[in-house]
């Protein structure tokens, strides 16, 4: 089977294109052959095309032109809102959300949102040694794209006040997005800047395993979200996190369902007074379990995109949905 997959925002910094690199690099490893490009430009050679889709990246008529113009099989990979309206255009789709194909017609596979997880968890002191971080203090961190609906700054300010007098120290891991604002930018930078015993602020885009291992050097993670339930997605901050086998508080929210029945997942109040307040809790409880964190990875996520692909591929031979 050769495969196109096709995202229009690869190679820049925000979660669709991110994911399309990580997946490519996936099922290159199950022995797939995939090419992954960001145009709209039709491959003669492949067998079927995994084109992904946001609303607000690709609308509706340039979908349907392009599936439209192909001789072979579209799976759509949705990432927000109902997408049933292409159910004329194309032979399946891919989710992280059952409620993202819930109104469609087509074959859909629905798979928690994966993550990096490594078959063993390195040595928080080491790790802390290579990073130069605080050995012997509790470490408390998350990650995640510098984006107003993470909250970072409010929970940071706040918990500066409470490290104080706990002593403990404060990991934030969040580049760039395409659409992180100046002066949010600015605000986390002047909190590293003026607590630089109690908080760091690492901006750069960390390859993934650095990133696991800078979350395994941590003693807790929390992950927020002030994106109402109403809006379908899945968190792929959480299954991250989730991946470095370092207990984590999340907040009480769809997005992270696919974390929160999951052992050492601590769940809070869908509100930032309740979210900081479990924090805090846990920094006080020293609970700074492990877990396993390969129910998340991505070996199987990607062992069952490629059955299902295959699948898709034989049923629509020969059987162009364009018309």
């Amino acid at each position: 089977m050769k495969l196109l997959q096709i995202a229009t925002t690869l190679g820049q910094p925000c979660g669709v294109g991110n994911f399309a690199r990580a997946l490519d690099l996936e099922l290159r490893s199950v022995g797939i052959e995939v090419r992954t490009q960001s145009t709209l430009a039709l491959q003669s050679d492949a067998d079927i095309i995994l084109l992904h889709h946001e609303w607000c990246l690709l609308d509706h008529e340039t979908v349907q032109a392009f599936c439209r113009q192909t001789t072979v099989p579209v799976v759509l990979f949705a990432h927000s809102l109902d997408v049933s309206t292409f159910d004329g255009v194309v032979a399946a789709y891919i989710a992280m959300d059952s409620r993202i194909t819930a109104q469609a017609r087509r074959p859909a596979l629905v798979w928690p949102h994966p993550a990096y997880a490594p078959h063993k968890l390195e040595n928080r002191r080491e790790l802390r040694r290579r990073f130069h971080w605080p050995e012997d203090r509790v470490i408390v961190g998350t990650s995640g794209f510098l984006l107003e609906s993470r909250s970072y700054p409010w929970f940071v300010e706040n918990l500066i006040e409470r490290a104080v007098s706990l002593d403990f120290f404060i990991c934030l891991m969040a580049p760039k997005h395409a659409h992180t604002s100046p002066p949010l930018q600015a605000r986390v930078e002047g909190l590293a800047e003026a607590y630089p015993d109690y908080f760091c602020y690492e901006e750069r885009f960390l390859p993934r395993e650095e990133l696991n291992l800078r979350m395994q050097a941590c003693d807790l993670l929390w992950c927020w979200t002030e994106v109402s339930n109403q809006e379908a997605y899945a968190s792929g901050v959480a299954s991250d996190m989730y991946g470095s086998g370092t207990r984590m508080v999340v907040c009480d929210k769809l997005q992270h369902a696919a974390v929160l029945e999951l052992p050492n997942v601590v769940r809070s109040a869908p509100n930032r007074g309740g979210m900081l307040e479990s924090i805090v809790a846990e920094i006080v409880a020293g609970h700074h379990d492990r877990h396993d964190p390969r129910p998340v990875g991505w070996p199987l996520f990607a062992k069952q995109i490629v059955t299902f692909l295959q699948k898709m591929t034989e049923a629509n031979k020969g059987q162009p949905l364009g018309g």
